[in-house]
Order: C-alpha cells, then sequence, then structure tokens
C-alpha cells in the first residue's frame, strides 16, 4: 500500500507515490532508534552496522535509566535500551 512502512525482518522498507512514479526505499542496517519522551537522539555516521547513537535528554528534564549510547549490531538492532529522561521536578 503506497505511503505504508514495510517491515520485514533487518530491513525497512517505504512505498512513496512521486507524482506517476513509485520509489521504495531501503533503510539498511538498523534504522532509526527508538526513543522515549524527553529525549533527543543524534546519528552523527548514520544508522549503518557499528555506528552509535547518543542520547541526551531535552531542557527540564533528567536521565533516569537506559542507556546513553547504542550501537548498531550485527544482527541490525540497537544494543540496549532507549534512555528514559524523566520531568525535573516530578
Amino acid at each position: 500500500k503506497i505511503g505504508e512502512c514495510l517491515t520485514t525482518r533487518n530491513n525497512l522498507q517505504y512505498m512513496l507515490d512521486i507524482g506517476s512514479l513509485i520509489y521504495v526505499y531501503v533503510v539498511t542496517g538498523c534504522g532509526f532508534p527508538s526513543f522515549n519522551t524527553g529525549t533527543e537522539v543524534s546519528l552523527v555516521d548514520g544508522s549503518s552496522i557499528g555506528n552509535k547513537a547518543t542520547y541526551s535528554c531535552v531542557t527540564g528534564f533528567m536521565h533516569l535509566v537506559g542507556d546513553v549510547q547504542r550501537t548498531c549490531q550485527d544482527d541490525k538492532t540497537w544494543s540496549g535500551t532507549a534512555p528514559i529522561c524523566t520531568k525535573v521536578g516530578h
């Protein structure tokens, strides 16, 4: 279905309808890592195997649990768990 994200084992495919052409984009590596409310994630070198995702809490939030850096592994999953940041004062 056009505009739908098709998930297959170890990759994501996005189908986009642009005019009369249909493009299929394949995201290799780990794709974009998951993240939680109050966090930002940075992928300096992309999401290929061996690359790292670095997390930080947005202003007004502080790190509670989880990993602040995760690595794209050989099995195309991100190591560890996405951090959880909690609102300061709550």
